[in-house]
This record gives structure tokens, C-alpha cells and sequence, in this order.
């Protein structure tokens, strides 16, 4: 499985082709900015833009994601 992949099943819909970086709205209104590179991401969330269960949701994804990395 890859970031991608794994993203898009945690309903963040991205491109590997954002290497600019985007903000991407989740279907709970959860507002997050991403930036991709070949062998990168980062992904920021403002917790004052999002609620305190979008930011457990996000970190939860992100905590996840680590794994799918290794």
C-alpha cells in the first residue's frame, strides 16, 4: 500500500503530483494543507481552523501513516 492509496481510504483525496503544495477540505470540514516531493510529505493542520475531533482524526491519519512509510 502506498501514501496515496492509503490517504485517499482516510478520505484525503491527493495527487502525488502536488509538489507545489494544496489545502484540502475532508468531508468533516477538516482543513489541512499538504506537500508533496518524491520520498516526502508534510501535512499541516491549524488547530484554531478545526475542530478538536478533525485534529484527532488528522493525527490519528498521520500517527498511521508512519507505518505505511516503513
Amino acid at each position: 500500500e502506498n501514501v496515496q492509496e492509503y490517504l485517499k481510504e482516510n478520505g484525503i483525496d491527493f495527487s502525488e503530483d502536488n509538489y507545489n503544495g494544496t489545502t484540502v477540505v475532508l468531508h468533516n470540514d477538516a482543513k489541512l494543507y499538504i506537500k508533496s516531493s518524491p520520498g516526502r510529505i508534510k501535512i499541516k493542520l491549524d488547530k484554531r481552523e478545526n475542530t478538536e475531533a478533525a485534529y484527532k482524526k488528522v493525527k490519528r491519519i498521520c500517527n498511521e501513516l508512519k507505518d505505511v512509510l516503513q
